[in-house]
């Protein structure tokens, strides 16, 4: 696996896989299909299940005698054909049909089936006895047709009943004599006996080397993780061999620069789960909607007088809220890109705010240190949530919309019940000021982002710190926001020096280092619909990755 890690390191290009899984070894192949058995019965007794292990090669063994029976009765069949003892031969195929479907080797049997009696057919045309000829064409040959070489092959058989000769159809230009013809039939049968595998040697399992099968998924486990978007640094974990290995391609590249806004830009968001639009707020008072496959601004929003702090959409995409550094949250109706409401509960500044998925409440918080939980359809504060010391810097719901988290400036980190408002943990762990907070998809984790440059990754069900994530630049008075990555296996945050940092969630390494801005990254977000990193400045850009 370590050889694997480096070969893509050093190479920087991932080598193309089989386009076909057939050119890497054939299923049917008797010789492999014994082999993988073999490999099964070794796992199975270095596993302690020796009894399996023995019923297996019991079974495999009855299989290869009633091969071995097979052959012999091939063999039989083969001299009778030669001597022309067409009675007897038509005794033994009926017994190799019966062992021919034990073994799944039906349709050869018919092949020759059809074989046999075409020689047996061209035998009475050559000795003119066009009666017998008929009806062995009726009864034998007929049924078999789909196993002749080709369709003109049948309809030449049927045309020799009105011919004197054999040699007279197209098909059969090359027969010579009837013992030629069986000796060519003969030595087709004997083909068919070597191609199968059908020896007269008992076969029994062989010891495979100890662990080979494990080997082997562990070297098609590599080959998936080398020819997946793997990157140094990702810890790798396969929980499953039931589904191919996938890994997240990590965000690397711009995929478009949005310019627009006339001073920096602390907020984005995007516009629903679909990803088709992101909404970006700044200190200009305005919030623009951008197209994220064109790039083209689909509306500015104007009705701020003063910056924008925070941004949060609903799932579906249809109300997005934004809050500024008067205490303004203002509700907007993103189609019709009007403000439906504006909402003033809190006395200063609103530093965050998000959105249920349904977007039926909103929790905001900001400067005077409480969160607030609104209803929007009734536009009242149905909560307001005490216990932080200082400033509340962000809030966020978990996807259920049943809890809250808040970051705050006191260096601490309030899980509460959003039903009953109670405070149920507070984290508050060497935090340093909170800039920022968020939760995984699954409402396992929570990302946490501190004023003493470094991410934290908290476990809800403890809550305990179980990673740290450094590289990042975040001291000043600025909010350096982060986020989960792609499929929750990354980290994503934004830093000071204007750079993008993308860390594995796993291993905490660094996976990814963008120079994403000139100025301060402030915010960035995920979106796995359209597989979109977007993030904002204060060169008052905004870009997706």
């Amino acid at each position: 696996m370590e050889d694997v890690k480096q070969k893509v390191a050093q190479t920087g290009q991932l080598r193309k896989g089989l386009t076909n899984l057939k050119d890497a070894f054939n299923p049917q192949d008797p010789m492999l299909k014994k082999e993988i058995l073999m490999m099964i019965h070794q796992y199975l007794e270095d596993e302690g299940y020796s009894t399996t292990a023995t019923v297996i090669q019991d079974e495999a063994n009855m299989k290869n005698r009633e091969r071995k029976d097979q052959t012999r009765l091939l063999q039989k069949m083969r001299n009778r054909i030669l001597d022309g003892d067409w009675g007897e031969v038509e005794k033994l195929e009926a017994e190799l049909e019966k062992s021919c479907r034990k073994l799944g080797l039906i349709e050869g049997c018919r092949y020759f089936s059809y074989e046999i009696y075409k020689q047996q057919y061209l035998e009475l045309i050559h000795r003119q006895e066009f009666h017998k000829a008929v009806i062995l064409l009726k009864k034998k040959l007929k049924p078999l047709q789909s196993f002749s070489k080709n369709e003109s092959e049948f309809q030449d058989l049927c045309y020799l009943l009105s011919c004197s000769q054999v040699e007279d159809a197209s098909s059969f230009k090359t027969w010579v004599s009837i013992s030629a013809s069986r000796e060519k039939l003969a030595e087709r049968m004997q083909l068919f006996i070597s191609s199968t595998r059908l020896s007269c040697e008992e076969e029994v399992i062989d010891k495979a080397p100890s662990g080979r099968l494990v080997h082997l998924l562990q070297q098609a486990v590599a080959y998936q993780i080398e020819t997946s978007p793997f990157r140094p640094g990702m810890k790798i974990k396969t929980t499953s061999l039931m589904k191919d290995f996938t890994c997240h391609a990590v965000p690397s590249s711009n995929h478009l620069t949005f310019v627009g806004h006339k001073a920096d830009v602390k907020a984005t968001e995007f516009v629903g789960v679909n990803g088709k639009h992101l909404a970006s707020g700044s200190s200009d008072g305005t919030v623009r909607i951008w197209d994220t496959d064109t790039g083209e601004c689909k509306s500015t929003l104007v009705g701020h007088a003063s910056k924008i702090w925070t941004l949060a959409s609903d799932h579906a995409g249809g109300t997005l809220l934004s809050g500024d550094s008067k205490g303004g949250i203002h509700v907007w109706n993103v189609k019709e890109a009007k403000c439906h409401e504006t909402h003033f509960y809190h006395d200063r500044a609103i530093y965050s705010v998000d959105l249920k998925d349904s977007g039926s409440h909103y929790t905001s918080a900001g400067y005077d240190a409480y969160v607030r939980l609104v209803d929007l359809n009734t536009a009242k504060v149905i909560g307001k949530l005490s216990g932080h010391k200082s400033l509340v810097s962000s809030v966020s719901f978990n996807r259920n919309g049943n809890i809250i988290i808040s970051g705050s400036r006191d260096c601490t980190v309030r899980i509460w019940d959003s039903l009953s408002g109670a405070c149920t943990r507070t984290i508050a762990s060497n935090l340093g000021e909170v800039s920022c907070v968020s939760i995984s998809e699954s409402s396992v984790y929570i990302l946490t982002s501190s004023k003493d440059n470094s991410l934290r990754l908290w476990d809800m069900r403890k809550p305990k710190c179980v990673r740290k994530y450094s590289g990042s630049q975040n001291t000043w008075k600025n909010f350096i926001r982060s986020c989960f990555g792609p499929g929750d296996e990354m980290i994503v945050s934004g830093s000071e020096d204007g750079h993008l940092l993308i860390w594995d969630r796993e291993s905490g390494n660094v996976i990814q280092r963008i120079i994403a801005h000139e100025d301060i990254t402030y915010d960035t977000k995920w979106n796995s619909a359209s597989e979109l990193l977007a993030s904002c400045s204060h060169d008052g850009v905004v870009k997706t990755w």
